[in-house]
């Protein structure tokens, strides 16, 4: 358990102390672990140099309140701003397309009826206005309105860099 919380701290660069593996959060910088007393280096435990950019757009330390352990989620931040954002109704064309997206999955039985083909062509057009985020943020938007969100991914596989 010490281990798996010095890599998580590492990987979002968090200081721990090395004798009883406690996160030195403002005291990273003292002579003595404010927890157990232990003597601590002058500077932190985690590396200055690791991937910073990568640790703080794409990772998150939480700890589970039911077991007390670290939880490490490595969804991209934007991606859960995305996510909170299309809670909410989105710009006409992309709520109008969310919405028709939720119509036709409900009517979708198979790739051969028309739904899908419509489905498809939504996609690529949302892909040539705004790429990948703008697909996603309306992919997002029809999971919120309860559509079927699994079914609109397998569809769009291989739309610009949608990949099911």
């Amino acid at each position: 358990m010490n281990t798996l919380k010095r890599l998580l701290a590492r990987l979002i660069g968090k200081s721990l102390c090395r004798h009883c593996g406690q996160p030195l959060g403002n005291h990273a910088y003292a002579e003595r672990c404010p927890h157990c007393g232990g003597a601590i280096s002058s500077r932190p435990v985690s590396s200055s140099n690791s991937s910073s950019s990568y640790t703080s757009s794409y990772s998150s330390l939480r700890i589970n309140p039911l077991t007390g352990n670290p939880i490490l989620d490595l969804v991209p931040q934007s991606e859960r701003e995305d996510s909170v954002r299309a809670q909410r109704s989105l710009g006409s064309d992309d709520e109008a397309h969310a919405r028709r997206l939720c119509k036709l999955l409900a009517d979708l039985q198979s790739h051969n009826d028309p739904e899908y083909a419509e489905i498809r062509r939504i996609g690529e057009e949302l892909n040539q206005k705004g790429g990948f985020e703008r697909m996603r943020l309306v992919c997002l938007r029809v999971r919120a309105l309860g559509g079927r969100a699994g079914a609109l991914e397998t569809a769009w596989d291989h739309i610009g860099q949608w990949l099911a």
